[in-house]
């Protein structure tokens, strides 16, 4: 491989990791507006009133779990059970 060619491919994976970068960017923006959707359900089902979120899982400075992508589907659930009720 010449130098001329080590540039070229060095030039391909920068422009590929680029990509993969802003892919990353919109699946995590889309990650955080369902995020929003399930807070915003959670809170207009009054879901707060079913479990004491607060001994498992971190709080904002309301007192309010923090829903993250790794916890979500915990609070789905309890949405869930809040809409069967």
């Amino acid at each position: 491989m010449d130098l001329q060619q080590g540039c070229d491919d060095v030039r391909e994976v920068l422009a590929r990791a680029e990509e993969l970068a802003e892919m990353e960017e919109e699946e995590s923006a889309k990650v955080r507006e369902v995020l929003k959707i399930i807070r915003r359900v959670y809170d207009e089902l009054g879901c707060n009133m079913l479990i004491n979120t607060a001994d498992s899982f971190q709080c904002d400075q309301n007192g309010n779990p923090i829903i993250t992508d790794s916890n979500m589907m915990y609070f789905l659930g309890i949405v869930e059970q809040r809409a069967r009720d």
